[in-house]
């Protein structure tokens, strides 16, 4: 039953159907306004939590390459989409080719190519970056300054034209290749087998990408293949400071891919079900005697999927492969 969410026949056409954007009892207008509501507040904090500010350059017509590209992949033809995106066929198509090209290109911001300079060349006095970045706009630029300072990226000492500033490097902080090795690590798992056209549009970078490959292969954690890569395993550490992105990526995953499958099977629960969700709330506080048992529901989690993870990896490893099938797992917590 493909393609249930937003089907055409079954959403938008009238037949005495539920109207646009309504599938039975669920307002799916309103689920989609919530979802990208929450995806914004997420990209936000990754903004703030990042160590350097990542571009949001034409990030409109990022997200729209992306859901184009995931409701052709569910068999919608472009003039259905055209009409979806409210577009006329021919601007739809000027949108499409637009998107894609911005999306291969990923400009860096100024604030990123600040920190850079800071960051690769040392400290740099303030009229030897105006003169650098001439072009910018002052307002931005000075904005772009004050920032890195306030967030703590950077330090200024002194005033004026001869105020320095300089990048706070942590020391034992991952570098861009053990970070990206890590996001083609979780891709390749995912994939299962990846070549380099598949891999390149991620990162943007052809020398990062190289990097991150041939740190990944001599970890032994995937090895080359024809026209490609293949992933051998795949295990990202508790606490693993370059491996953040890819576990949020990771587990982003995991939460949207089950909804996805949820939705193609029509959302209702059973008692009986192998995939599905479950969220729940609990309101305690120091004086109430479930407060420890409720606050160490994450830790007791990890502890035993880690055991089980074990187990079921011992066994495979001392077994020959069979048929199998991926069970992904997830879980999160967190105090308001």
């Amino acid at each position: 039953m493909k393609g249930q969410f937003l089907h055409p026949t079954r959403d938008f056409l009238p037949e005495g159907r539920a109207p646009v954007g309504y599938r039975g009892d669920m307002n799916t207008a309103l689920l989609i306004d919530g979802l990208l509501r929450e995806c914004a507040s997420l990209v936000a904090a990754i903004t703030r939590a990042a160590d350097h500010r990542p571009s949001l350059a034409e990030l409109p017509s990022r997200v729209f390459a992306e859901v184009d590209d995931a409701l052709r992949r569910e068999g919608l033809r472009a003039s259905l989409l055209a009409d979806l995106f409210g577009l006329k066929l021919r601007t739809y198509h000027d949108h499409v080719r637009r998107a894609r090209r911005l999306r291969a290109e990923r400009p860096l911001p100024l604030i990123a190519e600040l920190y850079r300079c800071m960051r690769d060349e040392g400290p740099v006095e303030r009229w030897e970056l105006d003169g650098r970045f001439a072009d910018a706009h002052p307002k931005v630029f000075a904005a772009a300054l004050d920032e890195l300072v306030d967030s703590g990226l950077a330090y200024r000492t002194g005033r004026g034209p001869s105020a320095r500033f300089g990048a706070v490097v942590d020391g034992e902080a991952p570098s861009r290749v053990e970070a990206a090795a890590r996001l083609v690590w979780v891709t390749l798992y995912h994939r299962t087998t990846a070549d380099r056209a598949a891999l390149a549009p991620m990162l943007g970078d052809d020398e990062l990408l190289d990097g991150a490959l041939a740190r990944l292969e001599a970890a032994g954690h995937i090895e080359a293949i024809d026209g490609g890569w293949r992933c051998v395993d795949y295990a990202i550490p508790f606490g693993d400071r370059a491996g953040w992105p890819a576990a949020v990526y990771d587990h982003l995953r995991a939460v949207m891919g089950t909804l996805s499958a949820k939705l193609a099977t029509g959302g209702a629960a059973q008692a009986t079900d192998h995939t599905g969700g479950s969220t729940y709330t609990f309101e305690v506080g120091p004086d109430h005697p479930l407060d420890g048992e409720v606050l160490a529901l994450l830790s007791e989690t990890r502890r035993r999927m880690e055991a089980l993870r074990a187990a079921v990896l011992d066994h495979n490893r001392r077994r020959p492969p069979g048929p199998r099938r991926r069970v992904i797992f997830y879980f999160g917590q967190r105090i308001d």
